[in-house]
């Protein structure tokens, strides 16, 4: 895999993104504003349906790998600094191959319980932050606070999951002071947040966090849900490489309530067995009625829990319902 780290794609630095309609404080009014908004979107031809190709076939190799990491931070003996990286049930092959080790653990962090590592991978030279999914009580309860929460600091008009935002903060200066610790004694090491569920809209944020200090991120996340409004979404889009896999599920929050995701999509237009460049499809927009949004909503979560591992991206997740 040695490959890896000079095959990223790169975009330009963060611009600012386009502003959004201001938004009611009144969720009612805010819901309506929003639906209009939608339609216009759908009639006007705003919304994307067609894809824009296939995922370059020398990309693929990249999101397999960092899949492995989304994996392993389910993976309880990963969390212990100084030790291998590895994954019960052959989970992780490819990165328990590579050597590589764990610099920090964050778990049961304050109210949101955010847990993942932080790692160094010496044989593609990077410093990867895998955040785990939902796994607990806590974790759930972050998903489902909803409401859109102003964050001026990032763009105009940005407004913010209030709980995947708070779970981004809880972890925010451990991970940050690693980071930059890491970067210094390794310059030459690309940055890469991973993430799968829950963890890939708190590796989003984060991404966005450590970018707009100047750092360059790679993002990695599968069936990530949306974590923002339109003009968080398309400044998050713009501001570097991000390729957020989806499959059945990912349609959450909704966009009735506001919510946005970000572009582009590369949709698994098929079964996780096996899957080749071809059968992923890349769609670009916040709003498409193309990839994961087309058809009816999809309650498939074994599809979930897969996303392109044969044994599972959530085969380490604790058994039983931890608080």
């Amino acid at each position: 895999m040695s490959t890896l780290a000079g095959s990223y794609i790169r975009t330009a630095s963060a611009v600012p993104a386009p502003a959004a309609a201001p938004g009611a404080d009144d969720l009612l009014e805010n819901i309506w504003e929003d639906f209009v908004e939608k339609g216009k979107d759908i009639i006007s031809g705003d919304a994307n349906s067609a894809s824009i190709g296939t995922l370059d076939p020398k990309l693929l190799p990249n999101i397999l790998y960092f899949a492995e990491f989304a994996a392993a931070a389910y993976c309880d003996p990963n969390h212990v600094v100084g030790t291998q990286v590895t994954c019960t049930e052959g989970v992780c092959p490819e990165i328990t191959a590579n050597n590589i080790t764990t610099i920090l653990e964050f778990a049961n962090t304050k109210d949101a319980d955010t847990t993942g590592l932080v790692a160094r991978d010496d044989t593609t030279k990077s410093i990867v932050l895998s955040i785990r999914g939902s796994s607990s009580l806590r974790n759930w309860l972050a998903n489902v606070q909803v409401k859109l929460k102003d964050v001026p600091e990032v763009c105009p008009d940005c407004k913010v999951h209030s709980g995947f935002h708070e779970a981004m903060q809880e972890a925010l200066p451990a991970v940050s002071k690693s980071l930059d610790e890491l970067r210094r004694r390794n310059p030459e090491y690309t940055v890469v947040a991973v993430g799968h569920s829950l963890g890939g809209a708190i590796a989003t944020l984060m991404a966005e966090e450590i970018r707009r200090g100047g750092v360059e991120v790679d993002l990695y996340t599968f069936g990530a849900p949306r974590v923002g409004n339109e003009a968080l979404s398309a400044f998050i889009s713009k501001s570097g490489t991000n390729f957020r896999v989806t499959h059945t599920i990912p349609r959450l929050p909704p966009a009735i309530l506001g919510y946005q995701h970000i572009s582009p999509e590369h949709w698994i237009s098929k079964d996780d067995t096996n899957v080749k460049a071809a059968d992923i499809q890349i769609f670009e927009g916040g709003i498409n009625t193309g990839g994961n949004t087309n058809g009816p909503i999809s309650l498939n979560i074994a599809a979930h829990s897969q996303y392109l591992l044969p044994a599972g991206i959530s085969t380490c997740a604790p058994s039983g319902f931890e608080f």
